[in-house]
């Protein structure tokens, strides 16, 4: 099969790659992104994504309550902001949604600092002079620990 330039298969209505539908809502969204992005404050502009615009109806997703509410009282502006561009959105949703992260992220973050060579000898100093206690076998097992990392 020739190769052949992509506006083939978007202009095939009923083909399997008949993808205007989906490129105009992508384009659409990214239009819709740009104004709201303008219209807010640049703190809040960073803070939310935009969900998908379905029977007139607006979804914005952010990751944390705080953000939620700073949106929720904006809400009626933006409306009229977005219905006045000529949108015919009746009502915009604001919910919360957990931000994961990835593998290599996590394990970076988790990451505990070491202790330098001078403070792992003052807490073994510590050790000798400590009576017996929960005190003194945490902190010989934080000791060691710590010297079979290096």
């Amino acid at each position: 099969m020739a190769a052949q330039k992509i506006n083939v298969y978007l202009a095939t209505p009923g083909s399997p790659g008949d993808c205007r539908d989906l490129l105009f809502r992508a384009g659409e969204s990214a239009h819709l992104q740009e104004i709201l992005k303008a219209t807010l404050s640049p703190q809040l502009a960073d803070a939310f994504s935009l969900g998908m615009l379905r029977e007139a109806s607006l979804t914005l997703y952010t990751s944390n309550a705080s953000i939620a509410a700073k949106l929720k009282q904006i809400l009626p502006t933006l409306l009229k902001k977005l219905q006045k561009r000529g949108y015919q959105i009746t009502v915009i949703r604001v919910a919360v949604q957990a931000y994961t992260h990835s593998g290599s992220e996590d394990k970076n973050a988790a990451r505990k600092p070491e202790i330098s060579q001078a403070g792992l000898e003052s807490l073994n100093q510590l050790t000798i002079v400590l009576p017996d206690s929960a005190l003194k076998v945490a902190v010989q097992s934080l000791v060691k620990s710590q010297r079979t990392k290096k």
